[in-house]
């Protein structure tokens, strides 16, 4: 597996994590006047900042240091000590030390004149900077998505290009890792354009560019993400610095992981040079793991290891845990596969656990899948069901926590919407009250229209009553439809969790399922995602929907679990019914590729299924308990070469206890007799030609 950072952005994020956010601020004044001789920044200070912006990410506390020296001598107020702190902020957002942070925050908010709204906005917009450094490194999306916000509405005008670019920078990553990439590429083009602007240094030419055509790769736009990477690469044709070399070459193997491995693996080797050459022992580290898994992936286990063993030093010299601990799951990895299966195993089991002693659950789940597969390649089949149930605990885990953030926002907005209907009620009834109390004035003053005003106003209390009336209609079929949203899946129209566990309970009995229960998970779904794009996997995601619709019946019940997942409720308990059901389901999903634009993607899919009760002594579960045990036969399926259906049709257990029991060893019990087991196998694979 590719090295990452703890906040897991993609391959080339990490070939821009020191450039594109470590940008100060502009060699101007904060109310944009230009700078006094005595005031601005000489050429040799902002020759200096030039260099720091570099290697902030690795000498982040050196830096900041030298930084804190250089601001004390310069004038207080001055453009050249802001432009200072500007830098500052990115620096102290990294460390993410208190004293750092609230020594750098006191200064900014006694900022002479911050009676001017300009600079008041300049001091706000470099706290910003911290904050939103501060959030994106501990995960918080939505803590800073509300700090970028204050772009959306900023009037620029006499705000320091610099710090525009770097908050633009950061908001443009934050839109790319949500998929929101149309923001993302309008926050990427002003950068690119802030980025050329006359107060912009070489370097930061070149790391717009290599964000633009980041965020063009993950929106899928090839062609102009190759522009801009030639564009950056020209830029820097001339530039000797070897960190420079490094950032371009991790940027162009990032470009073509999926498309062109010769190029990746000599981009690799290429970064691996350059870091050498910096003597920067983080970089060093990112590189090799990124070069050992080009070994990993062409299965030269010697090489790997070779590489992962390097890692593993340099790593335990810095003392940085989540280093060791991938390097040391590669290298169990490999050792595997060169027959030294005990060595293998401890290594990755060293692995995650100094990825747990590091607070780590970031790619916990990718990193188990792969470990899945090794103990599958070495014949070690109970084992890798274990290692791919823990991928489907840190899976459930990430999906929970995803879930948990969906339906926040969505409370807000409901919230929100509630609120305002309520202020809409309010006014009418308000409306109603004047319209009552100038009925009375009317009644009072013209006594001899008396019986007219009580019409009118009745009138007035009757048509009032009838929007009030329409509204509360209007509200009411809105909550019913809201209701009927969130229990269907947006993507696929399928049913959701929500769905499933309002129906299921009307389908038990004394909270005992019955009937047949199939788990489906799409076979090597990341990769799909990795080969061909986002946009080919959400269309797999649907035909694959809709293929189950089809093999099933009107009242089956479908539901979209998770992911690539997808669980199946029949009333029916016969287990031969069951097994027919789960083959017509394999060859449904893989009977035929999916097209997706020019591409014909193979699909296939694992499944797990059982018939409650179970026999001979009619043993049924609770629907979790029940889903657990399906699951662990889907798992099944997958460490036996994914394709298949396994379904358990008897099991030697008196009560529900005994069979979680077996469910807990599935794989010994269905050698030792206690269970049998059906398995179907799926239609041969199809392949996309090459072209």
């Amino acid at each position: 597996m590719r090295t990452r950072s703890r906040s897991a952005p993609p391959r080339w994020r990490l070939g821009l994590a020191t450039g594109l956010l470590v940008l100060g601020l502009a060699a101007c004044q904060p109310d944009g006047r230009p700078a006094s001789p005595a005031d601005a920044p000489s050429p040799e200070l902002l020759a200096r900042l030039d260099e720091m912006e570099l290697t902030i990410r690795m000498h982040p506390r050196q830096t900041d240091d030298e930084l804190r020296d250089m601001a004390a001598k310069l004038p207080p107020g001055s453009a050249a000590r802001l432009e200072v702190l500007g830098l500052r902020a990115v620096v102290v957002a990294r460390v993410d030390e208190a004293e750092r942070y609230e020594e750098l925050r006191q200064q900014l908010e006694q900022w002479p004149g911050r009676e001017d709204p300009r600079i008041a906005t300049t001091v706000r917009l470099t706290l910003a900077v911290i904050e939103a450094r501060r959030a994106a490194l501990s995960g918080q999306g939505q803590k800073l998505k509300k700090i970028l916000s204050v772009l959306d509405k900023l009037d620029e005008a006499g705000q320091p290009p610099r710090l525009l670019l770097t908050l633009y920078s950061m908001q443009a990553g934050m839109f790319t890792d949500q998929g929101e990439f149309d923001r993302a590429l309008r926050a990427a083009h002003r950068v690119l354009e802030l980025s050329d602007g006359p107060a912009a240094s070489p370097s930061r030419r070149v790391f717009a560019r290599l964000q633009l055509a980041g965020t063009y790769a993950a929106a899928q736009q090839f062609e102009q993400a190759v522009k801009a990477q030639e564009e950056a690469e020209q830029l820097a044709a001339n530039d000797k610095n070897p960190l420079m070399r490094y950032f371009i070459e991790v940027n162009r193997g990032s470009l073509f992981q999926d498309r062109d491995r010769a190029i990746t693996e000599r981009s690799s080797q290429a970064a691996l040079d350059a870091a050498r050459e910096t003597g920067l022992e983080d970089l060093i580290s990112n590189a090799l793991a990124n070069r050992a898994d080009d070994f990993l992936r062409k299965r030269e286990w010697a090489g790997a290891i070779a590489l992962t063993t390097e890692a593993i030093r340099l790593a335990q010299k810095r003392k940085d845990g989540f280093a060791e601990s991938l390097a040391r799951h590669n290298l169990g990895i490999a050792l595997m596969h060169t027959g030294q299966v005990a060595q293998g195993r401890q290594e990755v089991e060293t692995g995650f656990k100094l990825a747990n002693d590091a607070g780590s659950a970031t790619g916990m789940d990718a990193l188990y899948e792969e470990y899945g597969r090794a103990l599958q390649d070495v014949g070690l089949t109970q084992e890798a069901v274990q290692a791919y149930l823990q991928e489907r605990q840190y899976r459930r885990q990430l999906y929970r926590d995803d879930l948990r953030k969906t339906v926040l926002e969505a409370q807000e907005a409901l919230e929100a919407d509630r609120r305002s209907r309520e202020f809409e009620l309010l006014n009418r009834d308000m409306s109603l009250k004047n319209e009552q109390l100038r009925a009375s004035q009317l009644e009072f003053r013209l006594w001899l229209l008396m019986g007219g005003c009580v019409l009118a106003a009745g009138a007035l209390l009757l048509l009032a009553y009838r929007r009030v009336r329409r509204t509360n209609m209007a509200l009411q079929s809105t909550n019913e439809r809201l209701k009927v949203q969130s229990e269907r899946d947006p993507l696929t129209g399928l049913a959701n969790r929500r769905h499933f566990q309002a129906a299921i309970r009307q389908r038990e009995e004394q909270d005992l399922l019955r009937g047949s229960l199939f788990l489906i998970d799409i076979d090597h779904f990341k990769r799909i995602n990795d080969q061909y794009g986002h946009a080919a996997g959400d269309t797999v995601l649907v035909e694959v929907s809709r293929r189950l619709r089809q093999a099933l019946r009107e009242d089956d019940l479908v539901v979209r679990w998770g992911g690539e997942e997808f669980l199946i409720v029949i009333k029916s308990c016969d287990p031969v019914f069951a097994q027919h059901l789960g083959q017509r389901l394999l060859e449904a999903i893989g009977g035929q590729p999916v097209t997706h634009e020019r591409h014909t993607v193979p699909v296939t899919a694992s499944i797990g299924f059982a018939s409650l009760p179970i026999e001979p002594h009619s043993v049924s579960l609770h629907w979790e308990r029940a889903i657990d045990m399906v699951d662990t036969l889907m798992y099944m399926a997958k460490a036996h070469g994914r394709n298949k259906a396994y379904g358990l049709q008897w099991a030697d257990a008196a009560d529900g206890e005994g069979l979680l029991q077996l469910a807990e060893q599935m794989e010994a019990a269905w050698h030792d007799g206690k269970v049998r087991l059906s398995t179907q196998a799926g239609p041969a694979q199809w392949t996309e030609p090459r072209t």
